[in-house]
């Protein structure tokens, strides 16, 4: 019998360790992959501790961006949005949003950025800032939220109605209850089945709702509730809004 050398004996042991240990590497690399995915998914759909508001329903594109500078990212019916979130629907693509502290829901048309942010005020149950396009406003109960839009805001008491922007005009028609529309340049109290317009550097124009559910058809499929209550800001100027429609965009 031939004699084999400790050191050979010893070198030997050693690689059948290091070849049971490349084996092992692959799956303990994978369970750490999916820890990792995981966790990943966890936080992100923690988001924020306290959630503003929630998305109800998503129909076509939908997107989020978090913050002011975060890249758009597709989000889905469930989902929280917060302070400093913004929302965005495409093209032939519609949302639904129930904002929690005001106890309103929120219907977004095609093509609409919404933005929520920080109550102005401690007796302000929220604040959003409507960019472009068209929001339909619902509330059960009467709460105290304010709205900006680049050319008017509006101070609402128990209310339902539709608020639109365009680049050139913000126009706002009331369904239910009464109405306080105010710019820099002045202010008109509404009534329901009035409307008020107001373009860049204009005062607020009254006008009257012929038919109300002719504005509204891309929302009539939610079922009317009542009292809303909204308060406005002063328009913080044309070069503002410009300024939010540009950064929305990017």
């Amino acid at each position: 019998m031939i004699a084999v050398p400790r050191a050979l004996t010893a070198l030997s042991e050693r690689r059948r360790e290091e070849r049971g240990a490349a084996r092992l590497l692959p799956p303990l690399l994978g369970a750490g992959l999916l820890l990792l995915i995981a966790a990943a998914e966890g936080i992100a759909a923690a988001g924020c501790a306290d959630s503003t508001a929630r998305l109800v329903s998503a129909e076509g594109s939908v997107s989020r961006r978090e913050g002011s500078t975060g890249p758009w990212t597709p989000v889905s019916p469930g989902a929280g949005l917060c302070e400093g979130d913004t929302l965005r629907t495409g093209r032939n693509s519609r949302a639904a949003v129930r904002f929690v502290a005001a106890d309103t829901q929120i219907r977004l048309d095609q093509s609409t950025t919404l933005r929520i942010l920080p109550p102005d005020s401690a007796s302000s149950d929220g604040h959003l800032d409507l960019i472009e396009g068209a929001a339909r406003f619902f509330s059960r109960v009467k709460r105290r939220l304010h709205i900006d839009t680049p050319f008017a805001n509006a101070l609402v008491d128990g209310t339902e109605l539709l608020v639109r922007v365009d680049p050139e005009r913000t126009r706002v028609d009331l369904f239910e209850g009464s109405l306080l529309v105010a710019n820099a340049r002045g202010q008109l109290r509404l009534s329901a089945g009035q409307g008020a317009s107001a373009g860049r550097g204009e005062a607020p124009r009254l006008y009257r709702l012929l038919d109300p559910k002719d504005a509204v058809q891309w929302a009539i499929s939610y079922e009317p509730m009542l009292s809303a209550l909204l308060w406005s800001r002063q328009d913080a100027g044309d070069g503002a809004a410009s300024e939010r429609l540009r950064e929305a965009r990017r």
